[in-house]
């Protein structure tokens, strides 16, 4: 029996539903990265506040995928501005199921709808 080494992805001090584990170091930040956004899927299911990270201070970080930081500053300005999916789809003459997607984390919205919402 061969003993593996357990790596375990950087931590997301800011969400702590963020938790994986890999057997190599490129394995745990991937694995990070995706564990990553789905939690801060959940916390947008939800309708709760995307935290801000932490500064890294010498700590291994994820980058997050372009239009998945562009969806979560699009639910940060809805959220600032009060404005939900039926308004926001309002004021775009989109249905609300079309604004919904563009905050959804999973969908693969273009960029350029994202930016149009902004």
């Amino acid at each position: 029996m061969a003993l593996c080494q357990v790596i375990t992805v950087p931590e997301h001090p800011d969400i702590p539903e963020a938790l994986t584990e890999a057997d190599t170091e490129a394995g745990a930040l991937m694995q990070g990265q995706d564990c990553l956004i789905a939690a801060l899927g959940g916390y947008i299911g939800d309708r709760r506040a995307v935290p801000w990270p932490a500064p890294a201070r010498g700590r291994v970080t994820i980058a997050l995928p372009a239009l998945v930081a562009a969806k979560i500053a699009l639910y940060d300005a809805m959220c600032a501005e009060q404005v939900g999916n039926t308004a926001l789809a309002g004021r775009l003459d989109r249905s609300e199921g079309a604004v919904r997607r563009l905050v959804d984390l999973d969908h693969r919205s273009h960029i350029g709808q994202i930016e149009t919402a902004s």
